[in-house]
């Protein structure tokens, strides 16, 4: 004695509805359950107008009793929290940022400090010169003319 719809309808239901919605609504983050008819969906759109259109796609889905939806609205990323998280996962190696600017931004930066370690050591390199030949100069001055 069965009391409802048998699992394989529930699934292509549920599999219908499911390629439904992400035909029209790519990018949706919504799961799909069915049991007996009764259509189940969770997850998550990027807006309101989105979260209207999922309740309209899947009651005009033929074989739908009743529609039981739990999706949340995507709440819009300020920006500051936005870098945060791109900046977290960067340093993670999880994400790579648009047009890779927080990898020229930090190849940039090595750049900088290279070179300023190579005009540091150049610089140091020339002053080490410059005492040397000061110092030769004047013993050779003192060898010359030691009343000096």
């Amino acid at each position: 004695m069965t009391t409802g719809a048998d699992p394989a309808s529930d699934r292509e239901l549920a599999n219908q509805i499911q390629e439904n919605l992400d035909r029209q609504l790519p990018g949706n983050q919504l799961s799909v359950e069915v049991k007996d008819g009764i259509v189940t969906v969770v997850g998550e759109v990027a807006s309101k107008a989105e979260l209207q259109q999922v309740q309209s796609l899947v009651s005009a889905t033929t074989g739908v009793q009743s529609v039981d939806i739990q999706v949340d609205v995507a709440a819009p990323a300020s920006s500051a929290r936005f870098l945060t998280l791109q900046l977290f996962q960067h340093q993670t190696g999880g994400f790579l940022m648009p047009n890779h600017w927080w990898q020229e931004l930090w190849s940039t930066l090595r750049e900088t400090i290279h070179l300023r370690r190579t005009r540091q050591r150049q610089a140091h390199t020339w002053l080490q010169r410059y005492r040397r030949k000061h110092e030769q100069s004047s013993a050779r001055r003192d060898r010359r003319d030691p009343d000096r």
